[in-house]
Order: structure tokens, then sequence, then C-alpha cells
């Protein structure tokens, strides 16, 4: 695994650590359950393409493998919205969503702290 995956996977992890926290000193259900619950999922879904990934390089048959773990994540999302539309209704939905963008969230961070190390560096110079 790559040092910018490893730090992607901290940074998420830390971040639906916050969300856990939030929830636990707000004691909101919305919070708990779907926007953490949608975190662990995110967190669920990078494994499953970083696996994917590994075994798709060293594999004959790459297009099949990873066209099965794109169905498999999504299948997996749609569970989890599933889930919090039935117990939770549409605002389950929308806060579970939420939480499903926490390792995109992440991503973006990436670009944001890449571009604004370019910008000091070249305001240095």
């Amino acid at each position: 695994m790559g040092k910018e995956l490893k730090i992607l996977i901290r940074n998420s992890v830390i971040t639906s650590a916050l969300i856990l926290i939030y929830g636990i000193v707000t004691w909101d259900k919305l919070v708990l359950l779907a926007i953490f619950g949608g975190s662990l999922v995110s967190l669920l879904t990078l494994y499953m393409t970083i696996r994917d990934a590994e075994v798709s390089v060293h594999s004959s048959n790459a297009n099949k493998i990873t066209i099965l773990g794109y169905t498999k994540r999504y299948f997996v999302y749609g569970i989890f919205l599933y889930i919090m539309a039935k117990f939770l209704g549409f605002s389950g939905i929308v806060m579970g969503g939420m939480g499903l963008l926490n390792v995109k969230f992440n991503i973006l961070l990436f670009g944001v702290n890449g571009f604004i190390n370019k910008l000091k560096h070249r305001l240095k110079n």
C-alpha cells in the first residue's frame, strides 16, 4: 500500500472518529446511525476497492473482476441507503449519503493541500 493511501485511510478513520464523538456528545440518532454508519460503509468500500485493485492487477480476467467489484460496492451502498430509508426516513438517506462521502471528502482535502503547498512554494520563490 502506498504512502498516500495509508494517509487517506488514517484521515478517514479520524474523520469517522470525530463524527462518532460529535454524535455521542449531541446524542443525535441521525448523526450516530446515518452519518457515522455512512462513514464506516465508506471505509468498507474503500477497502473493497483496494482489494479489488490488488486482485485485478494479478489476474488475467481483470475486466470481469473490476465490474463485479464495482457492482458489489454499489450493492453495499444501496443496502445501506435502504436501511436508512426504512428506519430513519428521508433525512436518514440524506445524512447517510453525507456519511458515504467521507473518503471522497478526504481525497478532496489531499488535492486542496497539494494546491496550497504548490502555492506556498511559488510564493517563496
